[in-house]
């Protein structure tokens, strides 16, 4: 057998042990919490969003209540967090003082707040406004059809916002729920109406693109004013909306009425319902509800947060609990071992507050009942700084670390298979990255975070730009988006897992159209080329692994073995050609990480008749040395 191809059989064997690799997971800490920088203004009943940049933006809200309770003092004051230096900047006030009312990040990164209710009874609910970040501006928009308070507001996979019930100053739901266009500043209603009226419901935007719509109050009972009294006007009806058909249709109904209750999307596409003292799972492939396993607290919540943690677990936090006002209670759901546990309590009772998940995989908990100016931030102390792998024998550390766990963790970006190195990119310049079997990271530090850390646009080394295509019309747009800036359309489930696994940012810009392609286990696939990733549709596996990434990173760092007959010996990264004497040395310093990859191998020195020979000898000799 010829040297070279000892080499590859080499290759192909680590390969191969990579990808037969199990994981292994690290079990997590319990958490706690510490205390954050005060509000700049004391809030309760105010929306919470975070920004393109990391940065989480409040707005309105309620200050001092009135007499007896009464409702009497809105907030047009907004700020925002910067979880970098956890500090607080007062950004621009809204135009119009408003609470209860909704906040919705935009696609081109700005905010639609809508709705909600002012100091007196005017027009807050049926207004709008859009907040530009970048000139840190609040700019008037185009009236609701109808006012809203408690409604809900679910950013569209068409860039459209959907706005859902809400009752006016009257305190009834509404049956009602209309769309707003960014690109034509125009509320349409949708066709026909909801089927039940609702306020204080839920919206979940499922992977398929419809949404699910549970529980609320259609119209209050005397003296109801939030928590367990409201529960027994809650409705139990469940529907679902398809934005390309424009159509309401019933699907199963609550075991349990709901109202000022949670809903998440879980990772498999399910929705958990917390709300109360029970909690439920609906599984919108079988149209069914299933109960989780008893709560590890007994305790009611109404008016708390759920926040889906990137480790897949929910956090639920504080609420109206056992009758009284303000909870401090905790509780964490795995969906995988389907089980509850409590966690570290708030240091302070809270109902009516935020809470947003972070970088680096914390919580931001803002305001409350009171009202409270006082955060706290919840994160796993316990998680290991540190992470290696048994199956590659690569660590993760620092930085790549933090980047690897929020995004995806080993389903987006699989094994490390090489250790941190410095190495001159495409630009020219040197940047510390790391290999992983899809993706290769790259260090940054010219970006201020989140983009310090950045993925090598492998996609385009892979598969350079298709010509653009026309942009599609009909229902088809419905159900993606098409990207004028390579004039390419990304649609279906693909859009989805783009969408909600890190977009631009993550993947860039799409490349091609989706396509069948035969990939390297000789099977034809539809994928799809994006600037730093290839998106493969696999339906012989269930959601949300039906889509996945290719192994980009162990493609492009496998080609760093290579061998042409008319070449020299050369290591990958040192850029320079190296006489006989100086080779041994060379490709031990190569090895320093022990990625035996690295090493390039081109056209010897030595006479033609014992070049094969010479070669042979020093690719056993860095192999012996545990290349």
């Amino acid at each position: 057998m010829r040297w070279w191809r000892v080499v590859a059989a080499v290759v192909v064997g680590v390969a191969g042990l990579l990808a037969g690799a199990v994981a292994t997971p690290t079990a997590r800490a319990a958490g706690q919490w510490t205390p954050g920088v005060a509000l700049g203004w004391a809030r309760q009943f105010h929306a919470a969003t975070t920004l393109a940049d990391g940065s989480v933006l409040i707005v309105g809200g309620a200050g001092k209540e009135g007499e007896r309770g009464a409702f009497a003092e809105a907030l047009a004051a907004t700020e925002r967090y910067d979880p970098v230096t956890g500090r607080w900047t007062a950004a621009a006030p809204l135009l119009t003082p408003r609470a209860f009312a909704s906040a919705t990040t935009l696609r081109d990164g700005s905010v639609l707040v809508v709705g909600g209710r002012g100091a007196a009874v005017d027009d807050t609910a049926r207004s709008a406004e859009r907040y530009d970040p970048a000139a840190n501006r609040w700019t008037a928009v185009a009236s609701l059809r109808e006012g809203r308070i408690e409604h809900t507001a679910t950013l569209l996979p068409d860039g459209t916002v959907l706005v859902i019930g809400g009752g006016g100053h009257s305190g009834a739901g509404t049956t009602t729920a209309e769309r707003y266009d960014l690109l034509t500043d125009r509320w349409t209603a949708t066709a026909p109406p909801l089927r039940e009226r609702r306020k204080g419901q839920t919206a979940t935007l499922l992977p398929n693109g419809k949404v699910l719509v549970t529980g609320g109050i259609p119209a209050p009972l005397p003296g109801c004013e939030s928590g367990a009294a409201c529960t027994a006007a809650a409705t139990i009806a469940a529907e679902l909306y398809d934005p390309a058909a424009d159509r309401w249709t019933a699907v199963a109904p609550l075991p349990v009425a709901h109202a000022e209750h949670t809903a998440t999307l879980l990772r498999d596409g399910r929705v958990l319902i917390v709300g109360g003292q029970t909690a439920e799972i609906y599984d919108p492939a079988t149209d069914r509800w299933a109960t989780t396993p008893e709560r590890a607290s007994a305790m009611l919540h109404f008016n708390h947060t759920a926040t889906l943690l990137r480790d897949g677990t929910v956090l639920v936090v504080g609420g109206f609990v056992a009758g009284r006002p303000e909870g401090q209670t905790v509780e964490r759901y795995d969906p995988v071992a389907a089980r509850w546990t409590i966690v570290a309590p708030l240091t302070i009772g809270r109902v009516y507050h935020t809470a947003t998940l972070l970088l680096g995989d914390r919580v931001l908990v803002a305001g409350g009942h009171g009202p409270l100016a006082s955060t706290e931030l919840f994160g796993d102390d316990g998680a290991p700084s540190v992470s290696c792998f048994t199956q590659t024998g690569q660590c993760l550390r620092g930085r790549f670390l933090q980047y690897w766990r929020e995004h995806g963790g080993l389903a987006i970006n699989g094994y490390p298979i090489s250790n941190e190195r410095v190495e001159r990119l495409e630009d020219g310049k040197e940047y510390t990255v790391q290999y992983f079997e899809r993706v290769r990271l790259e260090y940054h530090p010219e970006n201020a975070a989140p983009n310090d850390v950045l993925l090598g646009q492998f996609g385009r080394r892979i598969h350079p730009a298709d010509p653009p295509v026309p942009r599609p019309s009909g229902p088809m747009v419905q159900d993606g988006y098409y990207f004028p800036e390579t004039g390419h359309y990304v649609g279906g489930l693909f859009f989805n897992f783009w969408y909600t696994q890190g977009g631009l940012a993550q993947f860039g810009y799409p490349l091609s159209e989706a396509f069948p392609e035969r990939l390297e286990n000789g099977k034809t696939y539809t994928v799809q080329y994006f600037e730093r990733a290839r998106l493969e549709a696999h339906p012989e596996n269930p959601p949300p692994y039906d889509v996945l990434l290719g192994q980009f990173g162990r493609r492009i760092l496998a080609e760093g073995v290579r061998f042409t007959l008319s070449g020299e010996w050369q290591i990958a990264g040192v850029g320079r050609r190296l006489k006989p004497a100086l080779r041994a040395a060379a490709t031990r310093s190569a090895c320093a990480d022990r990625v035996w990859l690295d090493v390039v191998l081109v056209r010897m020195s030595t006479p033609p008749q014992r070049t094969r020979s010479a070669q042979a000898d020093l690719v056993a000799a860095a192999l012996s040395r545990g290349f």
